[in-house]
């Protein structure tokens, strides 16, 4: 079977010619074949479709559709040799794939999913999706990326890590920049944590491979409950709250109270559908290629100082879809939105510990100085995604900026010069209540009165009373010097 153009190219030359032989000597095929497409062509047919025979698997088609429709087209070609196979079908695997092919074609044309264009309203909604950030602190960071659908302003932050507390504080934080709250918040369908379940095995150690012990099931939970800020959660309670908002259009209980809080609500685009959130996604993309290149951060501070002074010069940007600034239209999405609830929802990760003697509490890794005249007593350690405050019945007993990198001790000095005093007022206690420890530079001790061993043995009636005057003249200028 010739194809279009070696087709055009037989006809042309016969046209020229006039000649069968002299067309196909041009054209490089025999006459026969000349003659062949000028009737085709003279009787107003097709001329490049091949003769259509009957073929083995003919028979069999019914059943591959079948198996088409119930695997919703992902039957596999070899899969369904081997079956036919077990029919009595005698045909080679190469006709089987044409044919399953042929049918998988069929069977897609009707279910092609059709993307209408999105009509964004003001102030109905707000997309975020991550992207990668740069390497600070020796930490691989994550950036926040939330998007205005109507006026295409976006908002840019830096996070540690993408666990429910820093995202919902970048959300709040979000918000309270743009001065009030959209309708929706769209997201990706993030995963909390698995539905399936699984069996724990340790995976260092000697016990390497071994199922994880009662004991190490309760460390891990343990840990999970720390990072959720939820003191006596239970296992089915921790499955809802803890690392993102839920998924397959399930919001974990985290994510319903932080929505009803501020009173929007969370939609999940559908599982490999990033068309949904084409946009977002087109950000991301703008902030690897326009900010990363080039530079370098110290510390998160720098880090975070660089990408606030770059994002105006980016919502300044006239965009071609719009023909306006973000940062004029965004004007009006906020004027659309919902205004901030009276009370903040509350955001970050929060743990209650009783203060030890070292005066230090840990937060991801990282050691932070508490207010030693609070040593014994219970502490409440917020971790938010800029600071860690710690505070004692209400009372600040500590703000410190958060760490990125792990292993750190962060101290405040007016904590160490509080230890000091403790430590001096002490030590100076201890010392009046002890005495004198050595003997004074003149050579004469403390004296102590004490009883002689006599006076007991008289008082238990051991020996006899001592009468003798010498013996009581010499027991009362007995001494003890310390």
């Amino acid at each position: 079977m010739k194809s279009a153009e070696e087709i055009m190219k037989i006809l042309d030359a016969y046209d020229l010619t006039g000649s069968l032989r002299d067309a196909g000597e041009l054209a490089g095929c025999s006459h026969h074949t000349v003659k062949h497409y000028v009737e085709r062509r003279a009787a107003a047919g097709v001329l490049d479709k091949a003769a259509a025979r009957p073929q083995l698997i003919d028979a069999y088609v019914d059943k591959v559709e079948e198996w088409v429709e119930r695997s919703l087209g992902k039957v596999r070609a070899d899969v369904a040799h081997e079956k036919l196979t077990a029919l009595g079908y005698t045909g080679s695997e190469r006709t089987t794939r044409r044919a399953v092919a042929k049918v998988k074609t069929d069977y897609r044309a009707g279910r092609v999913r059709v993307h209408r264009p999105w009509v964004t309203e003001p102030g109905m909604w707000l997309q975020y999706d991550y992207g990668d950030g740069p390497v600070v602190d020796g930490v691989k960071t994550v950036l926040f990326v939330a998007w205005l659908a109507w006026s295409r302003f976006r908002v840019v932050l830096p996070l540690r890590d993408k666990t429910m507390p820093s995202v919902f504080a970048a959300l709040d934080q979000t918000f309270r920049r743009l001065g009030g709250v959209p309708t929706y918040v769209l997201t990706d369908n993030e995963k909390t944590v698995t539905v399936e379940h699984h069996v724990f095995v340790v995976l260092k150690g000697p016990t390497r491979g071994r199922p994880l012990t009662a004991a190490g099931l309760d460390q891990v939970l343990d840990g999970a409950r720390t990072r959720a800020g939820l003191t006596h959660a239970t296992c089915h309670e921790l499955r809802h709250t803890c690392a993102g908002i839920g998924q397959h259009h399930r919001l974990t209980q985290g994510a319903r109270s932080f929505a009803g809080t501020l009173g929007t609500r969370i939609y999940q685009t559908a599982a490999r559908d990033p068309e949904a959130k084409g946009i977002v996604e087109r950000a991301n993309g703008f902030l690897e290629t326009s900010f990363m290149p080039g530079r370098e951060f110290d510390s998160p501070h720098d880090y975070n100082t660089q990408l606030t002074s770059w994002l105006p010069r980016a919502n300044a940007r006239v965009l071609r879809r719009t023909g306006q600034q973000p940062g004029v239209r965004v004007a009006a999405d906020v004027a659309a939105m919902g205004a901030l609830p009276p009370i903040a929802p509350s955001v970050g990760t929060t743990v209650r510990v009783r203060l030890g003697r070292d005066y230090y509490v840990r937060v991801a890794g990282n050691d932070y100085s508490v207010d030693p005249a609070v040593i014994g007593r219970f502490v409440d350690v917020h971790a938010g995604l800029d600071t860690v405050t710690i505070t004692c019945a209400g009372t600040s007993v500590g703000v410190h900026q958060r760490c990125w990198s792990s292993h750190q001790t962060i101290t405040d000095p007016a904590h160490v010069d509080t230890a000091a005093a403790l430590r001096s007022a002490f030590q100076a206690r201890t010392a009046a209540m002890r005495g004198p420890a050595t003997r004074p530079a003149n050579g004469v001790g403390a004296i102590v009165g004490v009883r002689a061993l006599s006076d007991y043995d008289a008082l238990f009636d051991l020996t006899s009373a001592i009468t003798d005057e010498a013996a009581v003249a010499a027991r009362a200028s007995l001494e003890v010097v310390r």
